[in-house]
């Protein structure tokens, strides 16, 4: 189990296009003594990440969630996507190496 997974943190979602303002965000509350857990620093090469997430989250003190317009257009998108096609809807619950 990778190390930072049994403390008590704040699970942080975002998406891709706001860490820049995350990483800020993370850096502040590090600083004021707060565990955060952000994918990118604890999920582990060989580890499936939708596992390290759900336990993150499980045995996390708070979930943070970081909304924009980026991550409220991006929603968007994956719902035209999702219903665009039932392929596209089937292919998207797969793990990459499934596809």
């Amino acid at each position: 189990m990778p190390t930072g997974e049994l403390e008590k943190h704040i699970f942080v979602s975002y998406v891709r296009e706001n860490a820049e303002a995350v990483d800020r965000l993370c850096r502040d509350l590090r600083a004021n003594g707060v565990s955060v857990w952000i994918d990118r620093d604890k999920i582990v090469p060989g580890v499936f990440w939708a596992d390290a997430i759900r336990r993150a989250i499980q045995n996390g003190a708070y979930f943070l969630a970081c909304y924009s317009r980026a991550r409220s257009q991006r929603a968007i998108s994956g719902r035209r996507r999702r219903h665009a096609s039932p392929a596209a809807s089937s292919t998207s619950n797969r793990r990459r190496s499934d596809l």
